[in-house]
């Protein structure tokens, strides 16, 4: 019967939102740590970059003579852990959690395509590192 078909849906979808809920900061973690790996290596090439805040507002922050002053991009897990976002100037990205075909959690852009840690943290600090060259 139908009913018995929209309870085993709603059993599905509850199990993926505690799968999702409770392996978002792991997740969370895991891009930080390629974030932290991209803004060290970017001081290895003097660049004028650190990060800090705080495990619900992780910031990466940029400092330059030319522009005078140090921008923030801020790196948030979102209250419900469905989302990871990142935003600064000129910057506006979210990554979806979801569970992914082989049953793992993973991030997602904009269009659904699941996104590798690295190419999440590239995504974000890219036109945050290089604004220049985002211009349009």
């Amino acid at each position: 019967m139908w009913i018995d078909n929209r309870l085993n849906e709603q059993k599905v979808l509850r199990e993926r939102e505690l799968l999702v809920r409770g392996h978002a900061p792991v997740l969370y973690d895991e891009l930080w740590k390629q974030i932290l790996e991209s803004v060290n290596y970017a001081q290895k090439k003097a660049m004028s970059v650190g990060t800090n805040g705080s495990q619900e507002d992780r910031i990466v922050w940029m400092s330059s003579e030319s522009m005078g002053e140090r921008r923030e991009l801020h790196i948030r897990l979102a209250g419900d852990r469905k989302t990871i976002s990142a935003s600064g100037p000129g910057i506006e990205l979210r990554f979806d959690l979801d569970i992914c075909d082989d049953g793992l959690l993973c991030l997602k852009n904009s269009n659904g395509v699941r996104a590798s840690n690295e190419f999440a943290a590239e995504q974000v600090l890219d036109p945050f590192f290089f604004p220049e060259l985002h211009a349009k």
